[in-house]
């Protein structure tokens, strides 16, 4: 009725949270915002799937306090609605929006510690890559160098992650940032790469160009890729900073049957990479 979806239109989101708490880290403030809602529409029963869209026919769950409260951990937390608002269900009852808000208390504390240098994620294998004690941060030691997250993705997974070049040829980049197959190869224009040229932003998937996606901009020093991947539905998505998403793929069969890996691949004389965060959806749903 017309006083829940008061209460609803009066509850904020909470913002990302980047503490490292766990999920009894929600602060007492944000909690009582939710038993607000929860009171006031207490004769609602809760959605069926509250924190899940999609149209069915084998889609992924995707949680709707992504664009709603979660936002985009990495991604600098300042685009409103996070960036894959679009592809949610908004909840339009009080009940709905409790329901979202407590989901998103617990998953934004868990994701919380996969952001900004925590979380279990790390650069795992290295190729003439020198790699920083806390394995988040790789710098080039030699040519045709790569790194890789050990973050597995295969079958149905969802993921995203986010990398940051510290260091580079500005305007003259020699790195590529996406994911890769295992083993990786000795060039990123080869079978098993997927990735942003920084230099020009031309995307490359297994050896062939496929020139630039319109709304991805270049990759200087300083600058922040973020990507995510959907396997169920074969699509990538990629931003710079805080640009929209840009769906560079959408192509199961290029997916199918191999193993992933968040990675980048240096070719240039200097370069230094962080993983500013990485989590899949597993890690995100209960």
């Amino acid at each position: 009725g017309s006083g829940a979806a008061a209460a609803a239109a009066a509850v904020v989101p909470p913002p990302p949270r980047r503490d490292g708490m766990g999920a009894a880290g929600a602060s007492q403030a944000e909690r009582a915002a939710v038993q607000e809602v929860t009171s006031a529409s207490a004769a609602e029963p809760p959605p069926a799937s509250p924190l899940t869209s999609g149209s069915g026919g084998g889609s992924l769950q995707r949680p709707v306090a992504w664009g709603l409260a979660i936002g985009a951990p990495g991604a600098g937390g300042s685009r409103a609605g996070g960036p894959f608002s679009a592809f949610t269900k908004e909840p339009t009852t009080a009940g709905e929006v409790a329901h979202v808000l407590l989901g998103a208390l617990e998953r934004n504390a868990s994701a919380s510690v996969a952001t900004d240098g925590g979380g279990s994620y790390r650069f795992g294998e290295t190729h003439r890559m020198q790699l920083e004690p806390d394995g988040m941060q790789v710098k080039r030691v030699n040519e045709n160098a790569w790194a890789v997250v050990d973050c597995e993705l295969s079958g149905a997974d969802e993921a995203e992650w986010c990398f940051q070049s510290i260091e580079d040829l500005n305007n003259d980049e020699g790195t590529c940032y996406g994911l890769t197959t295992k083993p990786p190869q000795n060039s990123y224009d080869r079978d098993g790469w997927i990735v942003i040229r920084a230099y020009n932003a031309h995307f490359y998937v297994s050896g062939s160009d496929h020139n630039v996606r319109s709304g991805i901009q270049k990759v200087h020093p300083g600058s922040k890729v973020h990507f995510r991947l959907c396997l169920s539905e074969g699509a990538l998505y990629a931003w710079v900073n805080d640009d929209p998403p840009v769906e560079m793929l959408r192509d199961p069969s290029t997916f199918a049957g191999r193993t992933w890996f968040p990675g980048c691949f240096v070719y240039g004389s200097r370069a230094t990479i962080r993983l500013i965060s990485c989590w899949k959806s597993k890690t995100l749903r209960r």
